[in-house]
């Protein structure tokens, strides 16, 4: 490489730091302009076939304006449609070389200038051109077509690069109000529209105002369904979302698409970054033999860091890209993600943990900041479980505490039903000292043929002539076997007849009983999208319910009375180097975290 490419090539390279000025550079964006020929193309094939003469290079301002754009760029001077170049019999020259053109491309062409070499002059502009044709050539077939701007602060504005088979010719600007500006330059001359060049730079006439919302749109699209590529965080990263506004919007289109909170989140993402990409994060003590790994299912693992961050687990970085970004489209890649984790951990016997990377709900509790009262409240528990001699209440309060623990919904409110089950079985049969509080007694056997005669009777009366199946199945679990009639005894009792956590518990196909049948005898897991949202749906009440019934039980609290509980006051504190407490933000500059590698615990 000779001396004089490595000058030109420096002068792009550093301009190109730049890229939307970088454009307008290379373009010459100014106004509406016509010619017969483009004048930098025209000077090329002049000079390459030596018909250019010195005054013609003097006198093409189009040159000169490129020259002190690319020098303003490499001085970090943002683009100027119109720099001052007052003309001296004709020539250009001399004003862009004293005011504008600077660097050390400037001060070759000055030395030679100077100097009155016009052969070599006139070879170094031909070289440039080159350069410079060349440098428009790169956007041909470019990946970075679509790129989100903010040339006016907070409007979102979408840039599209156009190029032929010559290279760079063009661009787009899309406005959230579904209008945009074009701009394009021929060989007969410029097109445009919407387009402002003054001496600031380039601005841009957005139409009605009232119509720009905070989202990135391109003509009536969101931004992800026309697809930028790549996706938001550079390999093995984790960032906080940078989104330059306020996100209620876009919070708002992610909750009306489902209910599931899952599917929410990664419209969430796809709203706010314009990647439909599904990005996650899994642990694991699965070594995986490359760095990289694609496995079935088009989702790419990248292993972070050469070593282990933890004894024996490894961290991967999870990618997904979606070809479909529909409701339907977004479920099917959560579940392909989902059932290649679990297939992972299936297959060479280890457990793996993975989460979506970003989401709109941060279900952090925060740290409890328990007062003197409320450690009477935790002596008066601990006391009343001593005093009761069965292990029934503590069974119930590690059942309680397990579904605190488990992020999976349909295990927490598993555990949250058996906390009450358990404890309740034992009620109801008498065999707690709390049973006689509660005016609870064995069922004797007359009572308890009484019962299962009553029960067969009604399913007989129900199903026989159109479901005996229904019929033989229920009535056994109704009646042989009763947990639905301890539960329901127990809960009377200590709640009291009527409370609401009856209708709760025993609401017809919309209670608590019946989803947990159907979690149990119908197998229902996170493949269920529909159960698992209705299990979302009433997980806090079981909770709350589980909670109460356990307290009122271990504390002997009358039906009607009100039970004691703590005060409740926590602390939340939020990490700024923690992507997981700080999900999105409106300057990542501002954030105390510089290095968002993907850390063990943020998986967690």
């Amino acid at each position: 490489m000779t001396k004089t490419d490595e000058l030109i090539l420096e002068l792009f390279r550093d301009a190109s730091n730049y890229p939307l000025d970088y454009v307008f550079t290379l373009l010459r964006v100014r106004g509406i302009e016509s010619y017969k020929s483009e004048p930098l193309k025209e000077l090329a094939r002049n000079l390459k076939s030596g018909k250019a003469s010195e005054a013609d290079i003097d006198s093409c301002e189009d040159l000169w304006v490129l020259l002190t754009n690319l020098s303003r760029l490499q001085r970090k001077v943002h683009y100027m449609p119109f720099p001052p170049l007052a003309q001296k019999d004709g020539s250009f020259r001399e004003a862009a070389l004293n005011l504008h053109v600077t660097g050390s491309v400037g001060q070759e062409i000055k030395k030679l200038s100077d100097s009155g070499e016009t052969v070599k002059l006139m070879s170094f502009i031909a070289r440039f051109l080159e350069h410079y044709h060349g440098a428009l050539k790169e956007f041909t077939g470019s990946n970075h077509t679509i790129f989100p701007i903010n040339v006016n602060q907070g409007m979102f504005e979408v840039f599209e690069i156009l190029a032929s088979k010559d290279g760079l010719n063009g661009f787009n600007v899309y406005f959230s109000n579904d209008t945009k500006a074009s701009f394009k330059r021929t060989n007969a001359g410029t097109e445009g529209f919407n387009i402002i060049p003054d001496n600031n730079g380039i601005g841009f006439m957005v139409g009605d105002n009232d119509g720009l919302i905070k989202a990135w749109r391109m003509e009536g699209k969101w931004l992800y369904e026309v697809g930028l590529p790549g996706r938001y965080n550079d390999p093995e990263e984790w960032k906080p979302l940078e989104y330059k506004g306020s996100s209620d919007l876009i919070q708002k289109e992610a909750k009306e698409k489902s209910e599931d909170e899952r599917i929410q989140n990664v419209f969430f993402y796809m709203l706010a970054t314009g990647y439909p990409v599904i990005e996650f994060a899994a642990r694991t003590a699965i070594n995986l033999p490359e760095k990289e790994t694609e496995i079935e299912g088009g989702i790419h693992l990248l292993r972070v860091g050469d070593e282990t961050q933890l004894a024996n687990e490894y961290i991967y970085d999870g990618t997904l890209r979606l070809k479909d970004t529909s409701v339907e489209g977004v479920r099917i890649g959560i579940e392909s993600i989902q059932r290649s984790m679990e297939s992972l951990g299936f297959a060479f016997d280890k457990e793996i943990r993975w989460r979506l990377k970003y989401g709109m709900y941060n279900h952090t509790r925060g740290s409890a900041q328990p007062n003197e009262k409320d450690l009477k409240f935790l002596n008066q528990l601990i006391a009343n479980s001593n005093k009761e001699k069965d292990l029934a209440i503590d069974a119930a309060i590690n059942w309680y505490n397990l579904g605190n623990t488990i992020q999976n919904p349909l295990n927490a409110f598993l555990c949250y039903h058996i906390s009450i089950e358990g404890l309740a079985a034992k009620l109801a049969q008498d065999k707690l000292k709390a049973s006689a509080f509660y005016g609870l007694a064995k069922e004797s056997r007359p009572e308890r043929k009484k019962r299962i005669k009553a029960v067969f009777d009604n399913y007989y009366a129900a199903y026989y002539s159109t479901d005996i199946e229904k019929m033989i199945k229920e009535s056994y679990f109704e009646g042989i076997v009763p947990i639905k009639h301890y539960l329901e005894q127990a809960l009377t009792s200590v709640f009291g007849q009527g409370n609401p956590v009856l209708n709760d518990y025993f609401q017809k196909d919309e209670g608590i009983w019946d989803v947990r049948g159907k979690l149990v005898h119908e197998v229902y897991s996170e493949w269920h999208p529909e159960e698992y949202a209705k299990v979302q749906r009433k997980l806090y009440d079981l909770q709350q319910i589980s909670k109460a019934f356990i307290t009122r039980v271990a504390l002997q609290i009358p039906a009607g009375e009100k039970r004691p509980t703590w005060s409740g006051r926590h602390a939340m504190s939020s990490s700024m180097d923690n992507p997981t407490s700080m999900m999105i933000v409106t300057h990542i500059q501002l954030m105390s975290g510089k290095d968002w590698k993907i850390k063990a615990e943020w998986i967690d």
